[in-house]
């Protein structure tokens, strides 16, 4: 597996969507509630979306994605309310990967092709074919086209599931822990290939992640949640500070200037 990071030959077919969030109240079900938390997502930004474990990432990429509805607040897309945007119109223009789901017993190609559902008729056109290929040769995995699903690693896996988000063509992509079981060179690959995304095809990317060190060196923005609050959001210089570090994470660290590493030295006293 290798990513390919020079631009795609296309451009995706929807223009990019605005999301914007205005005083947003999430939450799994009616007892958890979090936020409230505002921003926006406009075109051509990498989003590193960071936090401990039980903060509220997946929940807010998740009412983002339209999967679960706001308690509270206003969540709108190019300034209509997003519960109000059809279903099959709302997938052409943004795409959503889970975390790690018990995979089925189809092929990787198949696996793929699901991501067209939006824009594909009762049969596969040629254009959905050459979508899927693409998005097979991006990610470096075009020779697993006829494999089963279930016989990858879970870091095989999840490259999978971002070439299906990719074949679904679409401005916006949320996704909640894409790096996940990938060794670090994996990582770094399909890091270079959002920021390519979003810096060459105007592409927006939100991306959740705990490598703190690889989101800073490459997103444009981090957006820190804390206990289901948005706690800091800019230029990761500007973000992961040492208090901020000891205040969420708990743990003593600091942002080398001339690499942007993360350097994490202990716990906090």
């Amino acid at each position: 597996m290798r990513a390919r990071v020079s631009p795609a030959q296309p451009v995706f077919g929807a223009s990019v969507p605005c999301l914007e969030a205005r005083d947003l109240v999430f939450g799994p079900d009616r007892r958890t509630r979090f936020g409230p938390v505002s921003l926006t997502l406009g075109p051509g930004g990498f989003v590193g979306l960071l936090g401990p474990n039980g903060s509220g990432k997946s929940t807010l990429l998740r009412t983002l994605a339209g999967i679960l509805p706001p308690r509270a607040g206003a969540l709108e897309m190019d300034g209509a309310p997003l519960g109000r945007v059809a279903p099959g119109h709302r997938a052409r223009r943004l795409a959503y990967v889970p975390q790690l789901t018990v995979p089925a017993a189809i092929s990787v190609f198949e696996a793929v092709l699901i991501g067209r559902t939006p824009r594909m008729g009762f049969r596969p056109a040629p254009a959905d074919i050459e979508a899927v290929d693409r998005a097979l040769e991006r990610l470096g995995i075009g020779a697993w086209r006829n494999r089963s699903l279930e016989e990858l690693s879970g870091g095989e896996r999840q490259a999978v599931y971002l070439a299906r988000a990719l074949a679904q063509d679409t401005g916006l992509l949320l996704l909640d822990e894409p790096l996940a079981g990938l060794d670090v060179c994996h990582r770094i690959e399909i890091c270079a290939l959002l920021q390519t995304l979003c810096r060459e095809e105007g592409r927006t990317v939100v991306c959740a992640d705990h490598d703190l060190s690889l989101m800073a060196g490459y997103a444009d923005r981090l957006c820190v949640l804390d206990r289901g609050q948005l706690v800091a959001q800019g230029a990761a210089a500007d973000v992961l500070t040492p208090a901020l570090l000891r205040q969420v994470w708990g743990v003593e660290g600091r942002r080398c200037a001339d690499t942007g590493a993360v350097v994490i030295t202990g716990l906090a006293p």
